[in-house]
């Protein structure tokens, strides 16, 4: 490929693409900022639309103890050209949220998803969800974060289970959905989240995070499938309910 041909790289993802998570709150906890970021798949997809699949690579080496550097090359007419950036490892699966965050950040220096950091600071209400925060709805993004020619409509997140349980459906929907795409790996914002909703039960003493990858026969969050990630949520959603009433008789 051409220099002329990076600006590509730069283009926005549509919304559907776009993950959001919840950063500083207010002090009632009613309202956070949205922060939006892109997933190492939509990274991975872009460099192959417009580089090829053949014409890039990714590598990583450690930096000091807690830290991952990935470099990411892209054949420029030939000549392989290759970028940097780093990241410290995440507190929830620590190596594997470093490279992931690493290679993001790489990315963002070729310009994938750079304009994200463009955007303005958008303060949206919350709801509580496990020891971690959701977003009770999405910012509607300004026309130029939009890929050109993009309709400017309400999206219907229930079209695809990756991002459902993100548009916040009630479970008994969710479920429902996720029949039609059970074997789908689920997405790497669902993972973060599950572990976020997990981590309580765990420091309560009520059961370890390994041991509900043991019983879903996986190594982590980021190897279930949607119908595994459904059948943890409606696990979760009884222990709950049962918790609940066991207090009220006490």
């Amino acid at each position: 490929m051409s220099e002329m041909d990076l600006i590509k790289l730069r283009k926005p993802f549509p919304p559907s693409e776009i993950e959001w998570r919840v950063g500083a709150t207010n002090s009632d906890k009613t309202k956070g900022i949205a922060l939006p970021y892109i997933t190492n798949r939509a990274v991975q997809n872009r460099l192959d639309d417009v580089c090829g699949p053949g014409n890039w690579w990714n590598e990583y080496k450690q930096f000091g103890e807690n830290s991952q550097l990935c470099g990411i090359t892209i054949l420029i007419d030939g000549r392989p050209v290759t970028k940097w950036d780093g990241a410290d490892n995440t507190k929830v699966d620590p190596t594997k949220g470093g490279l992931s965050n690493s290679m993001k950040r790489a990315a963002a220096q070729w310009g994938i998803g750079r304009y994200l950091y463009s955007l303005p600071t958008y303060w949206k209400e919350i709801k509580k969800a496990g020891g971690t925060f959701k977003l009770c709805e999405f910012p509607i993004l300004p026309k130029w974060a939009l890929p050109e020619g993009y309709e400017d409509k309400k999206i219907n997140y229930s079209d695809t289970s990756a991002r459902y349980d993100e548009a916040n459906a009630s479970l008994e929907e969710y479920l429902d959905n996720e029949a039609r795409h059970s074997e789908h790996q689920i997405t790497e914002s669902q993972a973060m989240n599950l572990y976020d909703t997990l981590q309580p039960y765990e420091e309560q003493g009520m059961f370890t995070i390994e041991s509900v990858w043991k019983y879903f026969g996986v190594k982590d969050a980021f190897a279930l499938t949607n119908k595994q990630y459904a059948k943890c949520l409606q696990m979760l959603n009884g222990y709950d309910e049962k918790a609940e009433k066991s207090a009220k008789k006490k």
